[in-house]
């Protein structure tokens, strides 16, 4: 399976845990500093939906801040939508993006939509259906290629990194992380809420690298 075809039966998993959620959940807050569930939802279709120039805009509005932008296109999406239409949209357009999104490889789109599938799935205690195959797919281009928007590689550097549910390890001389893939890639992508369920004296290195940085 590509990457493209691999994002596909992502976005289905997506589009599947959505669909079983309640309003509350939508509500509840994701592990997405600032954004709820809602939130995570609108901006993985914003990607696909929301065109180069209307970004560009938010972009030079938010004084070129991609981060800023990112959240103000995030926000209107949300409001614009309920999740329940952003769900029917995503599931029209899976791996096909017409926005913003398909100036970027599937691989990036792929980790990005992974990651956002457990900011939603990990604290509501949801199983997120992320294939073996995408996991450890994941696991391997964040640690080997610079990601534009999470420093990964330089945070885990030199740390030895082993999957317990998958068939997956990075060795290092630095001290282990062990654990479940999807706990990996989200702690590795500097949310917090699956370091109480690795093991290893690299945990401790790890959670220190993240809060530095912030």
């Amino acid at each position: 399976m590509n990457a493209r075809e691999a994002l596909v039966e992502h976005d289905g998993c997506i589009v599947e845990l959505g669909r079983a959620l309640t309003d509350e959940e939508w509500a509840a807050p994701s592990l997405c500093a600032g954004w709820t569930n809602h939130d995570v939802l609108s901006h993985v279709v914003a990607g696909y939906d929301v065109a180069l120039s209307r970004f560009a805009s938010a972009l030079a509005r938010s004084r070129f801040s991609f981060d800023r932008a990112n959240d103000r296109v995030t926000t209107n999406q949300a409001a614009a939508g309920s999740p329940t239409e952003l769900l029917d949209r995503l599931d029209g357009m899976r791996g096909r993006p017409k926005g913003f999104a398909r100036l970027l490889p599937a691989t990036v789109l792929l980790g990005d939509h992974t990651i956002h599938l457990l900011d939603i799935a990990l604290p509501l205690g949801k199983d997120a259906g992320t294939s073996p195959e995408t996991l450890r797919r994941i696991l391997h281009f964040e640690l080997t290629l610079p990601n534009p928007f999470i420093p990964i590689r330089p945070t885990a550097k030199g740390l030895s990194l082993t999957a317990t549910d998958v068939d997956w390890a990075r060795p290092a001389q630095g001290p282990e992380v062990r654990g479940r893939a999807e706990h990996l890639i989200s702690v590795l992508a500097g949310r917090t809420l699956a370091y109480e369920w690795l093991e290893g004296e690299g945990v401790e290195v790890l959670r220190r690298r993240w809060a530095e940085r912030r």
